[in-house]
């Protein structure tokens, strides 16, 4: 009985303080969005290429303002294998030597300007879709490690995610051969694991101090 009781209290007192705590330490996490065209080139000696080229067409909670009239995103990515299991075909791939990624805002008079960020991929990139689909999917982990924004904004950030959704025919053999297609995408910052584990720890304390008052009705 005393038990019980001490576990509500902790439980009850728990969770604004935790809630209290990721309020603070939250923030609003930035978003670059972009559009352009995407290209394979198969290479029958290796070094499969895959290159992206897109502009800058909006963005969230970015501070300066970066401008978009004349910017550029490029991204270059070796095709490593593939997978075809149900029907769905999955690509792999790897960073190349140089900078795997790069963004640069525009010059505000239509030109390319300077460097936003640019950095390489944190693992493989992945693409994927139904077979016999025009539709598919790009997605990949980078650390910047270059760019006005690492200094405008630091520890912001650390961690980036990309998602491109794409228009190319999938199929097993599509790797085997060129391809091209139109992307739309996202670049767009990670949360720190530690926010997303405080929200976690005071969602789970709520939810076993609500299960405890359940039990005892």
């Amino acid at each position: 009985m005393i038990r019980n009781l001490i576990i509500k209290t902790v439980a009850r007192l728990a969770l604004p303080a935790l809630l209290a705590i990721a309020s603070a330490t939250a923030q609003a996490l930035p978003v670059l969005r972009f559009s352009g065209a995407v290209g394979y080139d198969y290479n029958v000696a290796g070094d499969d290429l895959l290159g992206v080229d897109a502009v800058l067409t909006g963005f969230e909670d970015i501070i300066p303002v970066p401008e978009l009239s004349g910017s550029l995103l490029t991204l270059d990515a070796l095709f490593v294998s593939s997978i075809n299991s149900a029907a769905i075909t999955t690509g792999y791939f790897t960073g190349v030597t140089g900078y795997d990624i790069q963004i640069f805002e525009g010059d505000g008079s239509g030109g390319v300007g300077s460097l936003l960020l640019s950095g390489d991929f944190n693992g493989q990139l992945v693409m994927t879709g139904r077979d016999g689909r025009n539709r598919g999917t790009v997605t990949a982990m980078f650390t910047p490690t270059a760019g006005s924004l690492l200094v405008s904004s630091p520890g912001v950030w650390n961690l980036l995610a990309l998602e491109i959704n794409l228009t190319t025919t999938f199929g097993a053999t599509m790797f085997g051969g060129d391809f091209s297609g139109d992307i739309l995408g996202e670049v767009k910052a990670v949360p720190e694991p530690s926010t997303a584990m405080l929200l976690g720890i005071a969602l789970l304390t709520g939810s076993f101090g609500m299960s405890r008052r359940r039990r005892r009705r």
